[in-house]
């Protein structure tokens, strides 16, 4: 397994990137096979107060235009290690955009992102990808690889300086996530939920170790439990956020469900056409007001058996079918 790890051609297949690029997930660094990658153009970091400059993700003032339309406009957002955040908003609402940005996938046009003190560049992603993952919406694969391989390669931006427990920590993940049965399956055979569940793994496995310098971990999720079914969507996010308690990992999801987010996450960011609507606790921030204001529903604030605040959704006003 090592040695194909090393083989660009054979760890690039797994995004259909041709040899000597990689992948966004698989966080190319400074020793790359191939100097002559195609590289994105570098954020510029622009002022913010020094109180946000903290041991968390920060971005300040965050725009994003696609020709001559605005994706992003002005959005801040604070994250500390150990807590879960949800970003939220309706279908095109810029959630998977500002995600990208915070994960240093993309450069933002105005305002700049901090990562545990330090800002966050997209051309020196190899400095932060041994403790900053990212889970994105599309991860197909290829070709016909294992659950253990694609697994595994969450550990390559560790290949230089491995861990002495790699076997165990791709085996760990796997089992945490619920995918160790399905370790020699090739993922082309597995379900949506199934494959889902084993890229988690990979994200998880990838920083599963505290750094040697003790920094902070962060894993960004770009809806994870779009393939889920209702008991695995639970089981999801309860690990992600027992891992934030007991590993002090932040975790930055984007969601659909108003009710996951106010179930499991501690802070909640909502967008609306690319603009921040309101943030805060999902208790406080999910009013019936917002929910109305921005997705265009009823909402109606219930408790559910454990003391969790939950929303019954309804139509406001009639559906227009197809």
């Amino acid at each position: 397994m090592t040695e194909r790890l090393r083989d660009p051609a054979w760890r690039n297949a797994c995004c259909d990137v041709p040899a000597g690029e990689c992948a966004h997930w698989m966080e190319c660094d400074g020793a790359s096979d191939d100097d002559t990658a195609v590289r994105p153009p570098v954020a510029t970091a622009a002022e913010t107060p020094a109180s946000s400059h903290g041991q968390g993700l920060v971005a300040h003032r965050i725009g994003v235009r696609a020709g001559g339309s605005s994706l992003l406009q002005g959005v801040d957002l604070q994250l500390r290690s150990g807590e879960v955040g949800a970003i939220l908003g309706p279908n095109g609402a810029g959630k998977s955009t500002l995600l990208s940005v915070l994960a240093g996938l993309r450069a933002p046009d105005t305002g700049a992102v901090w990562l545990n003190g330090q800002p966050l560049l997209v051309d020196e992603l190899h400095r932060v990808a041994p403790h900053r993952a990212v889970l994105p919406q599309d991860t197909a694969v290829a070709f016909d690889f294992t659950v253990q391989e694609v697994v595994a390669l969450g550990r390559y931006p560790h290949r230089l300086r491995p861990s002495r427990q790699e076997a165990e920590i791709v085996q760990a993940a796997m089992a945490v996530t619920g995918v160790g049965s399905l370790a020699n399956r090739p993922v082309g055979s597995l379900s949506g939920g199934e494959r889902a569940r084993a890229q988690l793994a990979r994200v998880m496995a990838q920083i599963w170790e505290a750094p040697a310098d003790d920094a902070p971990r962060w894993l960004l999720l770009d809806e994870p439990t779009a393939a889920l079914d209702l008991r695995h969507q639970h089981a999801t996010l309860s690990t992600v956020r027992r891992w934030a308690r007991e590993q002090g990992v932040g975790v930055l999801a984007v969601l659909h469900d108003l009710n996951l987010a106010l179930r499991y996450t501690d802070q909640v960011w909502v967008l609306d056409r690319g603009q921040l609507q309101v943030s805060g606790p999902p208790a406080e921030a999910l009013t019936p007001a917002l929910v109305q204001r921005v997705w265009q529903v009823q909402a109606t604030p219930v408790r559910s058996a454990d003391g969790v605040s939950q929303l019954l959704i309804a139509a406001d006003g009639p559906l227009h079918s197809a």
